[in-house]
C-alpha cells in the first residue's frame, strides 16, 4: 500500500514537472517564431551586395528596423488572427 502511494506521488510529481518543462519549450518556441521575419529581413539588409533597397537613402538603417519590426508585428497578428494562445 504504501509502494502504491509512493508511485503515485511520484507520478504526479512527473507530470508537474513535464507540465512546467512544456510551458518553458512553448514560451521558446514563440519567442523565436515572432522573431524570424525580423531576424530575415536584417539578414537580408545585412548583406554586402549590391542593388539593396534603401542603400542610397541617409534613413535606410531606420528604414531597415521598420520593415523588420513591421513585419514581426503583422506575423504576431496573423498568428493571433490563425487562433494560437500566446499565453504562458
Amino acid at each position: 500500500m504504501i509502494n502504491d502511494r509512493a508511485r503515485l506521488l511520484q507520478e504526479e510529481l512527473a507530470a508537474e514537472l513535464a507540465d512546467e518543462s512544456n510551458r518553458s519549450l512553448k514560451a521558446l518556441a514563440v519567442m523565436s517564431a515572432l522573431l524570424l521575419p525580423g531576424t530575415l529581413i536584417v539578414g537580408i539588409f545585412g548583406m554586402n551586395t549590391g542593388g539593396l533597397p534603401f542603400t542610397d537613402s541617409p534613413s535606410g538603417f531606420f528604414l531597415a528596423m521598420l520593415l523588420a519590426v513591421g513585419a514581426t508585428g503583422l506575423f504576431y497578428w496573423l498568428l493571433l488572427c490563425a487562433g494560437a494562445k500566446l499565453r504562458f
